[in-house]
């Protein structure tokens, strides 16, 4: 068994610092010239990250993050708490009546925005040549693989703009939270059935996919309808019984939200579908205080978001090819000038 050692717990702790502070200083730098926080947040990562920091002082980079599978392990499931409970406090916020009304014009969006992505990435796939492909016998599985995975939708990121242009709430938000929910499922579903072409030993039959397709769409209605219910009964009992709030009624969301997310991941769809459909039920519930929504939107907003899309600027090395270009342009202006 492998135990953290006094090192891992010191510089994470150096690390989350680092990421969150700058993260919400920088964030609110930029919502006062009334840009997106997610920009500044974002840049912070890439700062941060192997583009920036590692490039310039790559020794102290090493020191403060690490190339330990321990160390970055510790990093990323902070970072995929954030995530989860960032569906889970939009979930909340979201108005199930209003965003029922629009489900024809949902599906109309979500199955438009699988369509299109799809036929474009498919053929864009076909065009590739062939030093880019790992076997070029399976050109065409190849290209409906990369059109799938250009289908499924930047669910949070997309949730986060909405929440920055305090978007979230109207009929708008509501219309598109709607569409990328359907987006996610179908997407999920339809890159299922292309694994099975690119890896024939998961034996996924035709019949499988469709009967799991038609689990995952029994599971999210039972949670809409019955699952709300037992929310909405739960909360009320927490407040009849007096327990200590809104602590209880915190736990109570958290819990549901795990189990979600575990359930969804079972059956083949991401667990952040599970905290998202758990924080709607949850949110439907009369019962829940105004106290409660706010004291988990502050905690998610202030602690939870920052770090994760500081997280995803961190990870992304931009520097390799930049950095190449660059050196190569200035190279080539040098030996021009000595010439």
């Amino acid at each position: 068994m492998h135990y953290f050692t006094e090192q891992n717990i010191f510089i994470f702790l150096v690390q989350v610092f680092l990421l969150l502070g700058l993260a919400r200083a920088v964030g609110e730098l930029f919502r006062r010239f009334r840009q997106p926080a997610l920009t500044g947040e974002i840049l912070v990562g890439i700062i941060l990250g192997p583009t920036i920091f590692g490039r310039f002082l790559p020794n102290l980079y090493q020191v403060v993050f690490p190339q330990d599978i321990t160390q970055q392990n510790m990093l990323e499931t902070v970072i995929w708490l954030g995530l989860l409970f960032f569906l889970l406090e939009t979930g909340l916020k979201m108005d199930f009546s209003s965003a029922w009304r629009h489900r024809g014009k949902a599906l109309t969006i979500a199955v438009s925005d699988i369509i299109v992505p799809m036929a474009l990435g498919f053929f864009a796939s076909l065009l590739l040549p062939e030093q880019y492909l790992v076997n070029p016998e399976q050109r065409i599985v190849f290209a409906f693989f990369m059109a799938t995975a250009m289908t499924i939708s930047a669910m949070p990121t997309a949730i986060r703009a909405l929440s920055d242009l305090d978007l979230v709430k109207t009929d708008l938000g509501f219309l598109i939270m709607s569409a990328l929910s359907v987006n996610e499922i179908i997407g999920w579903v339809v890159f299922a059935f292309i694994l099975h072409f690119l890896n024939p030993s998961l034996n996924l039959e035709a019949s499988k996919i469709f009967l799991n397709f038609c689990g995952i769409s029994a599971i999210i209605v039972f949670c809409l309808t019955i699952g709300r219910r037992f929310s909405d009964f739960a909360i009320s009992k927490i407040r009849e019984y007096a327990l200590i709030e809104p602590a209880s009624s915190l736990t109570f969301i958290s819990l549901l939200g795990f189990l979600c997310g575990a359930v969804f991941q079972k059956i083949g769809v991401n667990a952040l579908m599970g905290f998202f459909i758990a924080g709607i039920m949850a949110g439907e519930a009369k019962a829940l205080s105004e106290r409660t929504r706010q004291v988990i939107s502050q905690m998610v907003y202030a602690i939870f978001i920052p770090l994760f899309f500081a997280g995803i600027g961190l990870k992304a090395d931009n520097q390799s090819e930049l950095w190449q270009v660059l050196e190569h342009t200035f190279t080539q202006h040098r030996l021009v000038r000595k010439k």
